[in-house]
């Protein structure tokens, strides 16, 4: 259980490739809930062609994962709406809004699927480069039947981003 800005949570396991994190209290809606596709990211530790760079460090990315975070970091209650790969990556995103203290009741976890990553390459001159393996992924899978659009008008913001299925 996990008391996080005056709500409680309980983190319920479902098999080994899935954690959920759930409101005690159902008659508290969340304030802000992102819809949109999470992506593991990996940055070069170094300028230089991907092909010849050795060290890469992970984070997690996604505009609306970023957006829910930093609203639940701020007080608010936070959740997030997506398709995530039932892999390693998939479950570090659950892990880490877990940890946030959001709501990811309403994430679909693809036991079959894969978590979509991007990496990033320095250019010299301070620039970078957007590399995306996105199409294919759990998330580009997410379809209106994954959608409870009771849970969405209830929210008081809805960060989303809008992409060319499978791109």
């Amino acid at each position: 259980m996990i008391v996080s800005h005056g709500v409680i949570w309980v983190a319920v396991s479902q098999g080994l490739s899935r954690v959920r994190v759930i409101y005690v209290d159902r008659t508290l809606r969340p304030q802000v809930v992102g819809l949109g596709e999470p992506m593991v990211e990996f940055c070069a530790n170094e300028t230089g062609r991907l092909g010849r760079v050795e060290a890469f460090k992970r984070g997690w990315g996604g505009d609306t994962s970023n957006f829910a975070v930093a609203a639940a970091r701020t007080g608010s209650r936070a959740a997030h709406m997506c398709r995530l790969g039932g892999d390693e990556f998939g479950r570090s995103f659950t892990e880490l809004w877990a940890r946030e203290g959001m709501d990811t009741s309403r994430v679909v976890v693809d036991p079959e699927g894969w978590t979509a990553i991007y990496i990033i390459s320095l250019v010299e001159g301070g620039g970078h480069d957007f590399t995306y393996y996105r199409a294919g992924s759990a998330a580009s899978r997410y379809n209106v039947g994954d959608l409870d659009e009771e849970y969405v008008a209830s929210a008081e913001g809805l960060p989303h981003e809008r992409h060319q299925p499978g791109g």
